[in-house]
């Protein structure tokens, strides 16, 4: 992935993401709602403008809670929305890199951001700054998110299936659980859902198999039935993941 373009996107994108990011605020709540733990040391990976993080602070008021974002205009919103919480801190990190010490984390989250990472190396990266018994749970997008579209005839970038994800996941978790949610969302034209992308940094690659370069007025042409109210799938898995494999221990200095 061309992480300076990820960088780039997401960092245009602060100021508008909140107002565009209702599923994003859904898988959030679904996946918060499931914890019950008294947690106390907890990291966000892919926090974005932080939305994710300060929710985590109000499930665990007593937790010191860490977002970490690629992108400095992520950050840099995040910052101004901590409103003087000082149990919260965010900082520039890489999911694939995380610039924090070994086991220092009971609770690693991770919210609609794992599709713009190498999932092995962010996994292992989890592993080690995770306590040996603690718990990684997530949320991202399965592929049928977007199947509507791909049956039309456009170029939708692939997620993991639930079988890949597992089959990485068990490399460095004792315990491993994913559950499905679908979603149904309803956009008024294709180029609004364009735009619900756009605002949210999510420059998925949509392009057409054997079209060509796309105008608004080729998309029209092409798909008329896209030119009007259109209904989107949002598969969506949430993982929970508990221990980290023995294995491991040497490299991460358990």
């Amino acid at each position: 992935m061309d992480k300076d373009k990820i960088k780039n996107n997401f960092s245009k994108s602060a100021p508008t993401y909140d107002q565009y990011a209702d599923i994003q605020k859904e898988m959030i709540a679904a996946l918060l709602s499931n914890l019950s733990f008294a947690f106390q040391n907890i990291l966000d990976v892919g926090c974005g403008t932080g939305f994710s993080t300060i929710e985590a602070s109000k499930k665990f008021p007593e937790a010191k809670v860490t977002g970490i974002d690629i992108a400095p205009g992520m950050i840099k919103q995040a910052s101004l929305g901590k409103r003087g919480n000082n149990n919260i801190d965010f900082m520039l990190g890489d999911g694939e890199e995380i610039p924090l010490e070994d086991s220092q984390f009971d609770l690693v989250i991770s919210n609609a951001s794992m599709q713009w990472m190498n999932c092995e190396k962010f996994f292992l990266e989890i592993a080690r700054v995770l306590q040996p018994k603690g718990t990684f749970c997530f949320s991202t997008y399965g592929p049928a998110t977007f199947c509507e579209l791909k049956q039309a005839g456009f170029s939708v970038n692939n997620f993991l299936p639930k079988e890949k994800l597992y089959g990485l996941l068990s490399s460095c978790f004792d315990e491993i659980s994913i559950n499905k949610m679908i979603v149904k969302k309803k956009y008024q034209s294709i180029f609004d859902l364009f735009a619900y992308l756009k605002g949210i940094g999510a420059r998925y690659s949509f392009g057409a198999k054997n079209k060509g370069l796309f105008t608004k007025s080729k998309i029209a042409s092409l798909f008329p039935d896209f030119g009007r109210n259109i209904c989107v799938t949002y598969e969506i898995y949430f993982g929970n993941c508990h221990g980290i494999k023995k294995q491991l221990y040497p490299l991460i200095g358990n």
